[in-house]
């Protein structure tokens, strides 16, 4: 019974930070997400795996958003670790995360855990089978865009090619014109950059 009434105090205090986070109220959102999760984390936590890597996801993005960036790679490490105990340690419901933990490497300039990252979700999503084009373009365009920020013009050509072969091929994706036009801009700099070397 104590374990039921502490589900339910969480379950008010997820429902009351995702109110608060509609009306982008974040400091009233993190107050009560974080309570929902000290209450999670006292109780069994296989049954919780789910609500625990919502919490802690939905956690990230906040801080996320507050340029918070090492708190955001505590929750969204946390919600990685969690998924993994539940589902393994490649499946395709990784892939997301893993992506914007690489992605907030690449904000902070830490490029070599960025690229880890990037090329842990490629790995993932070429072994689960999940190698949907938009995914697999957006891995190589931060991929690019690493080796660019490092003076790595023929491996950045390289990544940008390889995403831009995606967008040809992909009807859907050939619609979005300005994603294009980038890669293709993106390339012409690495063009001229390596002419004038």
């Amino acid at each position: 019974q104590t374990a039921a009434i502490h589900f339910d105090l969480t379950e008010d205090y997820v429902r009351l930070g995702m109110v608060y986070l509609e009306k982008k109220a974040f400091d009233k959102a993190l107050g009560c997400l974080q309570e929902a999760l000290k209450i999670l984390l006292i109780m069994p936590k296989e049954e919780n795996y789910q609500i625990i890597e919502k919490i802690t996801e939905k956690l990230g993005s906040i801080f996320l958003i507050k340029e918070e960036y090492m708190n955001a790679l505590s929750q969204y490490r946390t919600c990685l670790e969690t998924k993994m105990k539940r589902l393994g340690l490649c499946h395709k419901e990784l892939v997301p995360i893993v992506e914007v933990i690489g992605g907030i490497y690449m904000k902070q300039e830490n490029f070599i855990d960025a690229l880890r990252y990037y090329k842990q979700a490629y790995r993932m999503v070429m072994k689960t089978g999940s190698n949907e084009d938009s995914r697999l373009m957006t891995i190589y365009i931060n991929m690019g865009a690493i080796y660019k920020a490092n003076n790595k013009s023929q491996k950045a050509l390289k990544y940008y090619s390889k995403a831009l072969k995606i967008v040809k091929a992909n009807k859907e994706l050939e619609k979005n014109k300005e994603e294009k036009m980038k890669l293709y801009r993106e390339i012409g700099e690495l063009f001229h950059k390596m002419e004038n070397y």
